[in-house]
């Protein structure tokens, strides 16, 4: 089974705080996620990917360590790279 490393960008939000400035929501950014599995479906518009460990985000509100989450059905379009990893 193929192995491949992920980087994407995927949607964010603020935390459930309800009022914002105009500018704290003009600071948000989309969070850009890396991860590293074993590819178990490849389509046209997507690539699913099962995880031997988690996905890592990196966005203003969470430390990378600290933001994790299981497997996940990345849109190619919101792929910057994709790497097959050799083992």
């Amino acid at each position: 089974m193929k192995v491949v490393y992920v980087e994407w960008l995927d949607h964010s939000s603020h935390s459930s705080q309800v009022w914002r400035s105009k500018e704290e929501y003009k600071e948000l950014k989309p969070a850009t996620c890396r991860t590293i599995g074993f590819v178990v479906n490849e389509e046209k518009e997507f690539i699913t990917i099962a995880c031997t460990n988690h996905h890592i985000a990196e966005t203003d509100d969470y430390e990378e360590e600290n933001n994790f989450s299981g497997d996940m059905c990345i849109l190619k379009s919101c792929i910057t790279k994709l790497k097959e990893v050799k083992l």
